[in-house]
């Protein structure tokens, strides 16, 4: 009889507005901690924010749009509750 592993859905959402470069693409395996995206100044260029997987997981959906609003759902990951 095989063992149930339990998952959840965690959502990842943009903590400001900006120029989105995403580093990690759908179907990636991510570890907790590590960078996903970069939000970049619009006009400078300069990273503003970074932001991180928030548990180990994989990828399931990928915001694509260049452009990214505050609040805005970015990363949306399936990840393992250890138990």
């Amino acid at each position: 009889m095989k063992a149930l592993v339990a998952v959840e859905l965690r959502s990842v959402n943009s903590p400001c507005s900006g120029i989105f470069r995403r580093l990690k693409n759908p179907g990636d395996e991510i570890g907790y901690g590590e960078p996903v995206a970069e939000i970049l100044h619009p006009l400078e260029g300069y990273v503003m924010e970074e932001l991180h997987a928030p548990c180990d997981g994989i990828l399931f959906f990928a915001h694509s749009a260049p452009l990214i609003n505050e609040h805005t759902l970015a990363f949306r990951i399936i990840g393992r509750l250890h138990g």
